[in-house]
């Protein structure tokens, strides 16, 4: 872990401790502020509607004020909050369908914009590179996706991931492997039809 993370952290807990314990309402300002961007984003990746990706984060954050007493010390407040905002806004996708149970969220659909992806384009700078890599990204399954978005896009740890989708450390791994299997897979196509600064550079990024 980085001496980065370390102090962000370090720092948020204390901020997290001085809401819970003496009910400071400017520490809760500070978390909220840093981090709504972070929870607006990872909400489009489930959902293109702002309205209701706001709701669930001022629900979480109302929940927040209103169960005070009974919140825990916790080491991680980004994980929280991340495992908040997919449980509030899974529950708010399912309750506006009739036929979705709020227990299944099978069909609610991952759809991720990786910044990986920019890193590509930026060093080969050819549409088809992009075309392809948003192919590949999109044969891997909905669950594979997100795990892979929040180990480099949001630079998580495979705890971290596991707690986010509710799977083992081991599972996680193995999801995250496979969908980079899966990517190399199709690198290793295209460099054999003489691609080979896509596989160059893919090979870094997934090292």
């Amino acid at each position: 872990m980085t001496p980065k993370k370390t102090h962000f952290q370090k720092t948020y807990q204390l901020e997290w401790n001085a809401f819970r314990i003496d009910g400071n309402m400017n520490a809760l300002s500070v978390i909220y502020e840093a981090n709504f961007d972070l929870l607006l984003n990872y909400g489009h990746k489930f959902c293109r509607e702002d309205s209701v990706i706001e709701d669930a984060i001022q629900n979480i954050f109302t929940n927040l004020i209103r169960s005070r007493g009974k919140l825990t010390e916790i080491s991680n407040v980004k994980q929280y909050l991340m495992i908040a905002q997919r449980n509030e806004l899974f529950e708010l996708i399912s309750k506006s369908r009739t036929t979705v149970s709020t227990e299944n969220f099978s069909d609610i659909i991952f759809t991720p914009e990786y910044s990986v992806e920019e890193k590509i384009v930026a060093h080969e700078g050819q549409t088809r590179i992009k075309n392809f890599l948003k192919v590949s990204l999109q044969k891997l399954t909905s669950h594979q996706q997100e795990a892979l978005y929040l180990k480099y896009d949001m630079d998580l740890s495979y705890e971290d991931i596991s707690k986010i989708l509710n799977i083992s450390v081991e599972s996680c791994r193995t999801a995250i492997y496979r969908a980079i299997k899966s990517i190399r897979a199709d690198v290793e196509s295209l460099r054999e039809r003489n691609i080979h600064i896509l596989f160059s550079i893919l090979r870094t990024v997934f090292k």
